[in-house]
């Protein structure tokens, strides 16, 4: 009996070589892909897998190894589906949130030429990933004023995706209001409970009241839509771009705050 280390050096060299191949199979894949998009091809062909399936299993001698390949066979042409799939479509990335939070901004900066999708809470995005609705998904590990994004280290030690990078964004609060409002209008400021603790010492002095919002995008649509000059939002600059709304201060953290 060979051993134990002088078998894993041989399941490394054949890893190699199915690593070689996999790229040489994955170039084949592009070059279908791209004429069933020139052609107006589906990308799912049932008829063609079976075929596959049934002519390279018969390539197995031991029966005991051919139903484990059949599976091999089904994932690989699966792997192969979800490529030309973003070939049609282009890179699809899971975000938590809405359009103008953080998690998008993050998101939008990474990837700036995917398809940026939203989903109602971090797991809820990871899953999208899992399933394979997305390619990516772009959720907080850390804030540097709140600590670690407890839901979200679970989701990684849980579940079956790898943390293939880590982006640091500066968080930088504004003080978004309504075209129009002066500060001697405002009295009252909304946005995530977050934000609103990362710039308390900024709401103290002014003696605002505080509202709490699902996160700050929407409480920056809350006070475009309202058009209430009274209310102002905390929320980012690309924020206010988005909902058309005014930056009446800059800067209001009452430390830098960074989320990863």
């Amino acid at each position: 009996m060979k051993d134990l280390n002088e078998i894993r050096l041989e399941i490394n060299d054949i890893d190699k070589e199915m690593a070689s191949l996999f790229e040489k199979r994955m170039n084949a894949v592009r070059q279908i892909g791209e004429y069933k998009m020139a052609h107006g091809l589906p990308i799912f062909d049932g008829a063609r897998e079976n075929a596959v399936i049934e002519r390279n299993s018969a390539y197995i001698t031991n029966e005991e190894y051919k139903p484990f390949y059949v599976t091999f066979l089904q994932n690989t042409m699966g792997v192969s589906r979800q490529f030309q799939n973003r070939l049609f479509t282009g890179v699809k990335v899971a975000y938590s949130g809405v359009e103008g939070a953080f998690a998008h901004i993050a998101a939008g900066r990474i990837f700036p030429d995917s398809k940026l999708v939203s989903y109602k809470g971090f797991e809820k995005a990871y899953r999208a990933v899992e399933d394979g609705e997305c390619d990516l998904a772009v959720l907080p590990i850390e804030n540097s004023f709140e600590g670690e994004v407890v839901q979200v280290t679970d989701l990684m030690y849980r579940g079956s995706l790898y943390v293939n990078g880590v982006y640091d964004l500066p968080v930088v609060h504004n003080l978004l209001v309504v075209p129009g409002a002066r500060a001697k209008d405002i009295k009252k400021v909304i946005s995530h409970p977050q934000a609103l603790g990362q710039c308390a010492n900024y709401i103290k002095e002014h003696g605002y009241e505080e509202v709490q919002a699902s996160n700050t995008a929407v409480a920056a649509k809350t006070v475009a839509d309202n058009k209430d000059k009274s209310v102002a939002a905390i929320a980012s600059k690309e924020t206010a771009e988005l909902y058309g709304l005014s930056i009446l201060e800059q800067g209001i953290n009452d430390s830098n705050t960074r989320q990863g």
